[in-house]
């Protein structure tokens, strides 16, 4: 993900904070109000059963949950008429998909063939070609944790339980792969969940910045140090340490640090000395250059939504008492993955309504992936994985929808 004016791709951060009080730049000053949902009124409730990718035994008392709408909704064929979705397949021979991602135009693709042989691909959206970027053949696994014109960035499985992880960028007009950075472990064998539950990549020219949570063990906290990789020098430099130091995109490279003396979180910028303070309650943050959206804290009747801040106004989308998570964005479009009975939906934000897609292949399940070119649906089919037991499975094909954001007009 660039940092540069001229991407604004939307980052997904898990974080322990809330925007109690967010200044904009200039003179004005912004709050995003977390208790947006509290002084609101739902635009429509509907009731729904609950399914079993739900995890019906976390709602056990429960049959049904309520998904509460607070902007209007459309169905994808009327609010984007003549907008048609493309559809494709991509079926393995060999192999097996362990990572997608999208980057501009391209679909990328992290495959493992049953000789453990990785290979990273891109699909071309634009004009539907395929391309091989890099073969790894080490013993360990892979995963693709960043992507950029000149650098994708990939994780390393180093002892097969992915305690012990890697950082390794592939230069794309070089051809090559180095290693530049190993998470911390600690002796007790507790896993850097940094390594790859948070593996939050920004790319700034021929810089790369990531996080890493040190000294965590036994459940006990530490710190966490932000890193600016310079790639042409081969230079690591710690630019802080804070109890928590996510990179993350918003008006270019942000973080949230924390105070001791308040309790209270802040995201600074990197070319702003000012701190913009922060809450204290937990919540999970995303943001593109101009927005910045979050899921909101769990209320007493166990319900989670979806609100967003536009620099001036905080305004709330949905909320369910059911399930939320994945939550994305860029400065047109919100995503998150909710229950499979939500139908396949996602918010415009400058039509100001919730998207039903109702063009979709019914009884799948699909996740969403947007950028500032394409919006992309996509969903896999899994079978069995005897090898890897527990019932386990793994991804043969993918089915996936796609189009270009200039046709949702």
């Amino acid at each position: 993900m660039n940092v540069s004016k001229s991407i604004r791709s939307a980052l997904a951060l898990t974080l322990c904070a809330a925007l109690m009080s967010f200044p904009s730049c200039g003179n004005e000053n912004s709050a995003m109000d977390i208790g947006i949902f509290e002084k609101s009124e739902p635009i429509e409730v509907v009731s729904r059963p609950l399914s079993g990718i739900d995890y019906k035994s976390i709602y056990e008392s429960r049959e049904n949950y309520e998904l509460c709408y607070y902007q209007e909704s459309a169905k994808f064929s009327e609010l984007y008429p003549g907008a048609e979705l493309t559809r494709k397949e991509f079926v393995c021979q060999d192999e097996t998909i362990t990572g997608c991602s999208l980057y501009k135009h391209y679909l990328y693709l992290n495959l493992v063939g049953e000789d453990n042989v990785s290979r990273v691909i891109r699909y071309d959206l634009k004009n539907a070609t395929e391309e091989l970027i890099f073969t790894y053949e080490g013993e360990n696994q892979m995963l693709l944790a960043g992507i950029d014109d000149k650098y994708i960035i990939w994780q390393e499985d180093e002892n097969a339980n992915w305690l012990r992880v890697s950082l390794n960028c592939y230069d794309v007009k070089k051809g090559e792969n180095k290693k530049f950075f190993t998470y911390a472990r600690d002796e007790d064998g507790y896993m850097n969940i940094n390594a790859y539950v948070y593996n939050r990549i920004l790319f700034d020219g021929d810089h790369v910045y990531f996080s890493e949570y040190d000294g965590y063990s036994a459940g006990v906290s530490a710190h966490t140090n932000l890193y600016d990789y310079d790639v042409k020098k081969d230079e690591l430099t710690l630019v802080t340490e804070e109890l928590w130091a996510q990179p993350i995109v918003y008006k270019g490279l942000s973080w949230v640090g924390y105070d001791s003396d308040t309790n209270e979180y802040f995201l600074k910028n990197r070319k702003n000395s000012e701190t913009m303070p922060l809450g204290q309650l937990v919540i999970n943050l995303c943001a593109s250059e101009k927005i910045l959206a979050s899921l909101s804290y769990i209320d007493t009747a166990d319900r989670v939504g979806i609100m967003y801040f536009d620099g001036k106004r905080t305004y709330p989308v949905i909320r369910s008492s059911c399930t939320i998570s994945s939550v994305g964005c860029t400065d047109r479009f919100i995503t998150w993955r909710g229950s499979r009975n939500d139908g396949t939906l996602f918010f415009d934000i400058g039509k100001k309504r919730i998207v039903d897609v109702d063009c979709l292949e019914t009884g799948r399940d699909y996740s969403i992936m947007v950028n500032d070119e394409y919006l992309v649906l996509l969903s896999y089919d899994y079978i069995p994985d005897p090898e890897a037991g527990n019932g386990s499975a793994k991804v043969k094909s993918m089915t996936y929808y796609f189009i270009k954001i200039s046709e949702l007009r």
